[in-house]
């Protein structure tokens, strides 16, 4: 994918990213057919491109909960609060730690 859009880029003469929505979707579709890696791959790469967005933080969270790395989910629910308060994310965070 990184190689597709820096050929666009070049193409086209500026820097085209993929999107952070198409990121999100393919990293929890991924995710859904039990594709970790690539999955992790997805939300990373969403991460370095976009870390001002709280989702791409909340998403890797739930990746960190789907695998059972539950401080790892934690981490990433706060760092997706840090930028932007929400009560559905806090209330992830409360629930992990009661388990």
């Amino acid at each position: 994918m990184v190689k597709h859009f820096k050929k666009v880029s070049k193409e086209i003469g500026y820097d085209f990213l993929p999107p952070e929505q198409l990121l999100n979707e393919l990293g929890y579709g991924f995710m859904g057919i039990k594709l970790l890696d690539k999955s992790y791959q997805c939300l990373k790469l969403n991460i370095e491109l976009y870390p001002q967005s709280y989702n791409v933080y909340d998403t890797m969270g739930e990746y960190y909960k789907t695998i059972g790395e539950k401080e790892k989910a934690i981490e990433m629910f706060e760092k997706s609060l840090a930028i932007k308060e929400n009560g559905y994310i806090r209330d992830k965070i409360k629930d992990l730690k009661q388990k």
